[in-house]
């Protein structure tokens, strides 16, 4: 884990674990929930860069980063119920305007962007309670506009070769990614279809409210779009490109696992992400397609999630052997065997061949023997999986 015990267990210097615990003990998400909830705060709705706005903003960062390592404050978010606030603070149309008071240009929504993907990730890593809480917690954020906020986070206007102005807008796009994945896939977790439903038909509702005669049109085709480019530039950049620093590079990768995440949600994939370790891919609920009314939707996001990860253009090598075995960073394995997965579940049989035949059999044995030693069943019913499939 990346939280208080994971640190722990990794090493993680002593000042950074006494400095979250004070800064928990000192109830600092208390000042910040309170900053973005007082009326009396000018709204971050407005394109001025005035100090109430800095403040706002900074309590927006605050929550963001401190519930990126802190399982003790994200629990207290829970408790409080602030899914929702969280993202009608930051779901506003002029939102997406750059941070006049970080050095990256991001969004001045990214940091509550970021508080909301890491709850919801948590909740659905850590699921507690009545079975239909998780519901309850995707329709809470469906009914404040998630959808068409998480579309403004996927889409708006960013120079991805720039080294000092795209690090933040890759930033924003990875926790939308985040957030997307956690939508998908706790919508795929109730037997009821209920939360699916409510997911397409605000994914729908979204799409018609606007009119767009080229780019993505919904939040679906932002997430594959996020996808192919992110890919398209993370493979150059492994193939010799140019270096555009450290932050660029790091922002990149971080924005490839994230956008792998939520296509593997799209495509299919009910497990969570880093709460996986001791699910077993076994039964009719994970090697079976699912058939439902979204089935040919899916189908759909299946093919186009294929061709892009199969090859990095038309004549490109193949991109998702690499993925497996690290080529593109440690945290796109996990993420790219989980959409391999859900392809090779949910897809056509032209599918299973092109996985197949893109190489992906050699690293999947790789991560089965590795799997296999080191007792994480998920990697290794996973595996095995994709042998049955494509073998």
């Amino acid at each position: 884990g990346k939280y208080e015990e994971g640190m722990d267990f990794n090493g993680a210097p002593a000042t950074l674990t006494r400095a979250m615990t004070a800064l928990n003990e000192e109830q600092l998400i208390d000042l910040a929930l309170e900053v973005l909830k007082s009326s009396s705060v000018q709204s971050l709705g407005s394109q001025r860069d005035t100090p109430a706005a800095r403040i706002r903003e900074a309590a927006g960062i605050v929550l963001g980063e401190i519930t990126s390592c802190s399982a003790e404050a994200i629990m207290e978010l829970q408790s409080r119920q602030v899914l929702s606030n969280l993202i009608m603070a930051a779901n506003d149309s002029t939102m997406t305007a750059p941070s006049s008071i970080r050095g990256d240009t991001a969004p001045r929504c990214l940091g509550m962007l970021e508080a909301a993907a890491s709850l919801l990730m948590f909740t659905w890593q850590h699921p507690a309670g009545a079975e239909s809480e998780l519901l309850d917690r995707l329709i809470e954020a469906l009914d404040v506009g998630a959808v068409t906020y998480l579309f403004r986070a996927l889409t708006f206007k960013m120079d991805w070769e720039s080294r000092d102005k795209s690090a933040g807008g890759m930033k924003a796009r990875a926790a939308g990614c985040r957030l997307a994945c956690c939508l998908f896939g706790i919508a795929l977790t109730d037997d009821t279809s209920i939360g699916m439903r409510r997911l397409m038909e605000s994914c729908d509702a979204d799409q018609s409210s606007r009119r767009v005669s080229k780019g993505p049109r919904n939040l679906m085709e932002a997430v594959l779009t996020a996808l192919q480019t992110s890919l398209t530039y993370a493979h150059k950049l492994m193939a010799g490109g140019a270096d555009r620093g450290v932050h660029y590079h790091a922002a990149l990768l971080d924005l490839v696992e994230a956008s792998l995440l939520a296509t593997g949600s799209m495509c299919g994939s009910s497990v969570a992400p880093g709460g996986s370790e001791g699910t077993l891919i076994t039964g009719d609920q994970f090697l079976v397609m699912r058939a439902d009314e979204f089935e040919s939707r899916r189908k759909e996001v299946c093919k186009v999630a294929c061709d892009v990860v199969i090859r990095g253009g038309r004549s490109g090598p193949a991109l998702l052997p690499t993925m497996l075995v690290g080529g593109f960073g440690e945290g796109a394995v996990g993420a790219s065997l989980r959409l391999a997965l859900s392809i090779a579940q949910n897809g056509s049989k032209d599918q299973h061949s092109k996985l197949a035949s893109s190489g992906i059999l050699v690293p999947v044995s790789d991560i089965l023997k590795a799997a296999l030693t080191s007792g994480d069943l998920y990697k290794f019913s996973a595996a095995l999986a994709l042998v049955r499939f494509c073998g």
